[in-house]
């Protein structure tokens, strides 16, 4: 049920159709529902992947949570409102520093 919730909302919510590659939302929809039913994740903690895979992509040296909602709607067809893309953003730089931090020792 959630998984269709998800693309009827962010489907609807896409201006341009047109542009939105129908697999790869249902592909990302498909990594919501495991990390959603196998992980455990918090609900905000399952759209972490699409941020990390969008900035490693990317490469950008900075981002704003403005930059990082248009960058993984346009890659995932994913709507993220800017509070929760500002959320994921600082959840992602935390857990860079974490491993850098473990890398590093």
């Amino acid at each position: 049920m959630l998984s269709a919730t998800l693309y009827r909302e962010n489907v609807s919510s896409v201006t341009d159709k047109a542009q939105l590659d129908r697999s790869q939302l249902l592909v990302s929809l498909a990594v919501l529902k495991v990390n959603w039913d196998e992980r455990g994740r918090t609900y905000v903690d399952n759209f972490i992947p699409f941020v990390g895979d969008w900035l490693r992509v990317t490469s950008p040296q900075s981002c704003s949570p403005e930059e990082v909602a248009e960058g993984v709607r346009a890659t995932f067809g994913i709507v993220l409102p800017i509070p929760v893309a500002r959320t994921l953003l600082s959840r992602v730089v935390s857990t860079l520093r974490w491993a850098a931090s473990i890398g590093s020792t």
